[in-house]
């Protein structure tokens, strides 16, 4: 390992990323209910539209990789696109009045995860770190998972106060901010 604290700082860098993920890999859940009871849509056709994100990912996670190994001396361009990309995903979901608009928002959402998330984490965690990559790829791991608690219970309460609407607004500026 290189002993200096900038490969802690990458570490901590991959780990927020990570936990920003937790907001669209089971953040999102809590959404559900206001959403089709306020637009009329079924749980199951509307519960599809994290599918679409998720399926999305499948396919661009290889795209992602390709142009991070290929373009590495600019990773930090990516992360910023992919966050910009996803407040803006955010923001069309937040005015969504149908399906269609909400399965869009979720293919560009799967495909800026994929450029600021998995990817970039790991690659950031490969190349800062020689030794203990395992454990120190497994605990940033655990970011998405905190994410998760962390943005169920946060985006819960923004929609009993101000509105599933407003949750998508700060939710998704929150995550572009992390």
């Amino acid at each position: 390992m290189i002993n200096t604290k900038k490969p802690w700082l990458a570490a901590v860098g991959a780990f927020l990323m990570l936990f920003a993920v937790g907001l669209t890999s089971g953040g999102l859940s809590v959404f559900y209910l206001p959403v089709t009871e306020d637009l009329g849509f079924s749980q199951t056709s509307f519960s599809m539209y994290i599918s679409i994100i998720a399926l999305t990912g499948i396919v661009s996670f290889p795209l992602s990789g390709s142009l991070t190994s290929k373009y590495n001396r600019h990773i930090r361009w990516f992360v910023r696109a992919g966050a910009v990309g996803c407040l803006l995903c955010f923001f069309l979901y937040s005015r969504a009045k149908s399906l269609a608009l909400f399965y869009a928002a979720s293919v560009l959402m799967g495909f800026f995860v994929s450029t600021y998330a998995n990817v970039i984490a790991t690659s950031i965690v490969n190349n800062w770190f020689y030794s203990r990559r395992a454990l120190i790829v497994s605990v940033i791991y655990t970011g998405t998972s905190l994410g998760r608690i962390f943005f169920v219970q946060l985006g819960s309460s923004i929609i009993l106060n101000l509105g599933w609407r407003a949750a998508y607004v700060i939710l998704g500026g929150i995550d572009c901010l992390i």
